[in-house]
Protein backbone atom coordinates (compact mmCIF):
# COMPACT_ATOMS: atom_id res chain seq x y z
CA UNK A 1 0.00 0.00 0.00
CA UNK A 2 2.89 2.39 0.62
CA UNK A 3 3.76 2.37 -3.11
CA UNK A 4 0.48 3.31 -4.75
CA UNK A 5 0.87 7.10 -4.39
CA UNK A 6 4.55 7.23 -5.34
CA UNK A 7 5.92 8.51 -8.63
CA UNK A 8 6.47 5.10 -10.24
CA UNK A 9 2.75 4.38 -9.94
CA UNK A 10 1.43 7.77 -10.93
CA UNK A 11 0.70 8.99 -14.42
CA UNK A 12 -0.40 12.50 -15.22
CA UNK A 13 -3.49 12.31 -17.36
CA UNK A 14 -5.43 15.04 -19.08
CA UNK A 15 -8.55 15.92 -17.07
CA UNK A 16 -10.92 14.26 -19.54
CA UNK A 17 -8.84 11.08 -19.69
CA UNK A 18 -8.60 10.96 -15.91
CA UNK A 19 -12.37 11.29 -15.57
CA UNK A 20 -12.91 8.57 -18.17
CA UNK A 21 -10.50 6.19 -16.41
CA UNK A 22 -12.07 6.60 -12.96
CA UNK A 23 -11.44 3.55 -10.77
CA UNK A 24 -11.07 1.01 -13.56
CA UNK A 25 -8.14 -1.34 -13.50
CA UNK A 26 -5.33 0.01 -15.62
CA UNK A 27 -5.23 -3.02 -17.93
CA UNK A 28 -8.97 -2.83 -18.64
CA UNK A 29 -8.81 0.90 -19.28
CA UNK A 30 -5.74 0.58 -21.51
CA UNK A 31 -7.30 -2.13 -23.68
CA UNK A 32 -10.52 -0.15 -24.05
CA UNK A 33 -8.90 3.18 -24.88
CA UNK A 34 -6.19 1.65 -27.08
CA UNK A 35 -7.74 -1.41 -28.77
CA UNK A 36 -5.03 -1.32 -31.45
CA UNK A 37 -1.89 -3.08 -30.20
CA UNK A 38 0.41 -0.59 -31.91
CA UNK A 39 -1.29 2.34 -30.14
CA UNK A 40 -1.16 0.47 -26.83
CA UNK A 41 2.57 -0.17 -27.26
CA UNK A 42 3.16 3.48 -28.08
CA UNK A 43 1.28 4.59 -24.96
CA UNK A 44 3.22 2.16 -22.77
CA UNK A 45 6.57 3.19 -24.22
CA UNK A 46 5.81 6.90 -23.89
CA UNK A 47 4.85 6.34 -20.26
CA UNK A 48 7.92 4.30 -19.33
CA UNK A 49 6.08 1.02 -18.97
CA UNK A 50 7.71 -2.14 -20.27
CA UNK A 51 5.50 -3.47 -23.07
CA UNK A 52 5.95 -7.00 -21.70
CA UNK A 53 5.06 -6.04 -18.13
CA UNK A 54 2.09 -7.70 -16.51
CA UNK A 55 -0.59 -5.15 -15.75
CA UNK A 56 -2.46 -7.49 -13.42
CA UNK A 57 -3.08 -6.18 -9.91
CA UNK A 58 -1.37 -9.18 -8.33
CA UNK A 59 1.84 -8.22 -10.18
CA UNK A 60 1.75 -4.61 -8.99
CA UNK A 61 4.94 -4.72 -6.89
CA UNK A 62 6.98 -6.07 -9.80
CA UNK A 63 5.37 -3.51 -12.16
CA UNK A 64 6.10 -0.70 -9.70
CA UNK A 65 9.73 -1.68 -9.15
CA UNK A 66 10.36 -2.06 -12.88
CA UNK A 67 8.80 1.29 -13.74
CA UNK A 68 10.62 3.05 -10.89
CA UNK A 69 13.94 1.73 -12.22
CA UNK A 70 13.05 2.74 -15.78
CA UNK A 71 12.12 6.28 -14.70
CA UNK A 72 15.25 6.55 -12.54
CA UNK A 73 17.49 5.52 -15.46
CA UNK A 74 15.73 7.95 -17.81
CA UNK A 75 16.14 10.83 -15.34
CA UNK A 76 19.78 9.96 -14.70
CA UNK A 77 20.41 10.03 -18.45
CA UNK A 78 18.62 13.36 -18.90
CA UNK A 79 20.41 14.92 -15.93
CA UNK A 80 23.74 13.35 -16.90
CA UNK A 81 24.12 11.59 -13.54
CA UNK A 82 26.25 8.48 -13.40
CA UNK A 83 25.40 5.45 -11.25
CA UNK A 84 26.57 6.04 -7.70
CA UNK A 85 26.47 9.84 -7.98
CA UNK A 86 22.81 9.92 -6.95
CA UNK A 87 23.76 8.37 -3.60
CA UNK A 88 26.30 11.10 -2.92
CA UNK A 89 23.70 13.76 -3.70
CA UNK A 90 21.19 12.22 -1.27
CA UNK A 91 23.52 12.44 1.75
Amino acid sequence: MDRYNKLANLQLLQATTNIEKKNRHFEDWLNEVYPNESDRRTFLTQNHINIDASLKFEDFVKFYDNRRDTIRKKLMNILNVKAGEELAAES
